[in-house]
């Protein structure tokens, strides 16, 4: 990196100092120029490790700052969070749960300190003592960082009630994810920095990298930090692992100036290898052992709470509050609610089963991976899962899709969410319909089905109108105004309209 950052300053040398108007520039302000040439001498204390370091670390202090001042103004990014939460819950599995929760305890203090012991030990037996006395200093200053960093912005954890994981305390930032940077990544710099190796050193960074990213996924997965918080955690860990390495290399080259004399390991390169190795296995037997001793929260069904409304008012009251149409990741509108089912789920299942709709899968690794071979094959998948929707934060609890050829490539979708009303007793559902159809033209299109939505969105509210009719399990219908005639789009951009109102289907019990 160093080397590159280096070619391109000579590159860029060359062409200023090539233009006679920057020379004269160079000769009035000799100082200055000379002030700046210095910061990219490689051998300086202050040269160009010095001056790579504390560019990273401004970058990522204002990183910091960007994302923290998101969430004070609740912008996009933050509004994001609670609609990626409930997303990634579709993907949760006991298997995929246990192998976060092993994941998210790597960047436990408890474990993170044991580990930064032992590797302090190490250097200290290699004579390595500037590493060893940073390593120690960087993660007990981060612990203090992160206490002072969660106690002054006090952003309460994600009210999810099936969380899996205890947690308490402030959530803003991620300490795990704070920790699994700094010292994961200071690992990965000892390993640049120490072995010789290639290979070693390509594995390493690949390896931090995971390691790191994957801390800070699980505990986004497991449900104890907004994605805003891990985001913080890694700009604030970067900034102060930067800070703490361009100290080091300016120590470095300072002793490299003065011609200090290099200690060498009294203790033999094997005895060393042998006893890292040990330490290491230690270190993950403990790993394994704090992953057994401490268990998921037990799930508890979700206590529903629901408000009966007259069915003369049903519009009024169920959208007074709630929002009107679904929903991208970031809050904004999509397509209006264009139908509402009164009717408990096997009355709606049976409608649409008369109806010759099919319950999609639900998305999960399994049914990604067969929807996947299904495209760019051309098998038959009836019931393949679509991109979820989003309403009221919400993903959308289950669709109905009735396809053209038995393929995923051009189908009727409709997504549907339960409200927190009922109509003598029977719950309401909202739901948006829209017909999915292949882009036709590109080279992707050929053998990948990209889809785009047919803009007459009405159309297909109509279809599921007439072809439930048809099946004798309706009562009664409706037509109701939802929002004004609408022209707008979907997250991927494709272009609607809409007349803005929505069928009122109540069902035969």
């Amino acid at each position: 990196m160093i080397r590159i950052i280096k070619s391109v300053y000579s590159s860029i040398k060359k062409a200023v100092y090539g233009d006679p108007e920057i020379r004269k520039l160079a000769k009035k302000h000799k100082r200055l120029f000379h002030f700046i040439r210095e910061r990219f001498v490689r051998r300086d204390e202050f040269g160009l490790h010095f001056t790579v370091g504390i560019t990273a670390t401004v970058i990522f202090v204002v990183l910091f700052f960007s994302i923290l001042q998101d969430y004070l103004r609740f912008d996009p990014l933050v509004q994001a969070d609670l609609r990626i939460l409930n997303l990634l819950q579709i993907f949760r599995t006991p298997k995929f749960i246990n192998v976060m929760l092993f994941i998210t305890n790597l960047g436990k203090w408890e474990i993170v300190f044991l580990g930064a012991f032992f590797v302090a030990f190490l250097l200290v037996l290699k004579r390595l003592y500037r590493y060893a006395i940073a390593l120690i200093a960087l993660i007990s200053v981060s612990e203090v960082v992160i206490w002072i960093l969660k106690h002054l912005i006090e952003r309460p954890r994600p009210p999810l009630v099936n969380a899996v994981l205890p947690s308490d305390g402030f959530s803003f930032p991620s300490g795990h994810s704070f920790m699994g940077v700094v010292f994961y990544g200071f690992l990965v710099y000892l390993a640049l920095k120490l072995s010789r190796g290639k290979l070693i050193k390509v594995l390493a960074v690949i390896g931090g990298l995971a390691v790191i990213f994957l801390i800070g996924f699980s505990r986004i997965y497991l449900g104890v930090h907004w994605p805003s918080d891990v985001l913080a955690s890694y700009a604030a860990g970067g900034a102060l692992l930067a800070a703490v390495i361009t100290i080091i290399e300016a120590r470095i080259t300072a002793a490299k100036e003065k011609k200090e004399v290099k200690q060498t390991a009294t203790t033999s390169r094997f005895f060393i290898a042998l006893l890292g190795v040990f330490l290491f296995m230690l270190w993950t037997m403990y790993a394994g052992y704090f992953f057994t001793t401490h268990t998921i929260i037990k799930q508890s069904g979700i206590t529903e709470e629901y408000t009966a409304i007259d069915s003369a008012n049903i519009g009024e009251d169920i959208f007074r509050y709630l929002p009107r149409a679904s929903e991208d990741i970031t809050g904004g509108a999509m397509e209006p609610i264009d139908i509402i089912v009164v009717g408990g789920y096997d009355a709606l299942a049976k409608s649409f089963n008369d109806a010759g709709w099919l319950l999609t899968d639900p998305i999960t690794f399994q049914s990604s991976w067969r929807m996947a071979k299904a495209a760019f094959s051309g098998a038959k998948y009836p019931q393949a899962p679509g991109i979820p929707s989003f309403w009221n934060t919400r993903t959308n609890d289950f669709a109905f899709e009735k396809t053209v050829d038995g393929s995923a490539r051009e189908r009727s979708h409709i997504h549907f969410w339960k409200t927190s009303f009922t109509i003598d007793n029977k719950p309401i559902w909202v739901a948006t319909a829209h017909f999915d159809k292949t882009l036709k033209g590109g080279i992707l299109s050929k053998f990948f089905p990209i889809h785009t939505i047919d803009p007459a969105i009405d159309k297909e509210r109509d279809k599921v109108k007439n072809e439930l009719m048809a099946t004798g399990d309706v009562e009664s219908i409706e037509k109701i105004k939802i929002v004004e005639p609408t022209l707008g789009s979907n997250q991927a951009g494709d272009q609607f309209f809409t007349d803005g109102y929505a069928y009122v289907i109540f069902l035969k019990s």
